[in-house]
């Protein structure tokens, strides 16, 4: 898939699992727990060949996915497992109305950077609202190749 496509269709999806999932959104931060049902969003879209979803993963090979020296956990990973071949999307999201964000930035950036280890193709950091703001998408930025888009 192309870029707008992987864009387009992962956008669809976020705004129909938000909607879909606003009753578990009103009770408050449920990030574990929500990952898993975008997963099962997802995976119908993405799961072609060898790519799949998962959600959470940190797996790198057999190994844990390590950022500047840190362990790191990806809470939903578009990808082909065990290797860096084929990193399609990697997504990091808050279920918070105002989050902090910075560790997640700096993670998308160093896994979408080609030659950074990891060369996710997107990266994506996403904010779905909890109780009185449960179903909207409060923020999604878009990354490549380090940056935002």
């Amino acid at each position: 898939m192309t870029d707008d496509q992987i864009i387009e269709v992962t956008e669809i999806a976020l705004k129909e699992v938000a909607i879909e999932q606003k009753a578990l959104l009103k009770t408050g931060r449920v990030e574990r727990t929500f990952s898993t049902r975008l997963r099962d969003k997802l995976l119908p879209i993405f799961q072609v060949d060898s790519i799949t979803v998962d959600a959470p993963y940190n797996r790198h090979g057999e190994n844990t996915k390590r950022l500047n020296g840190g362990a790191i956990e990806l809470d939903v990973a578009v990808h082909q497992p065990f290797t860096d071949d084929h990193n399609v999307l990697a997504i990091e999201m808050k279920t918070h109305n105002n989050p902090s964000e910075e560790s997640d930035i700096k993670k998308l950036k160093g896994l979408t950077l080609v030659g950074g280890g990891y060369g996710y193709q997107l990266g994506l950091f996403v904010v779905f609202g909890i109780e009185s703001k449960a179903g909207k998408i409060l923020k999604m930025v878009w990354f490549k190749d380090g940056e935002k888009l």
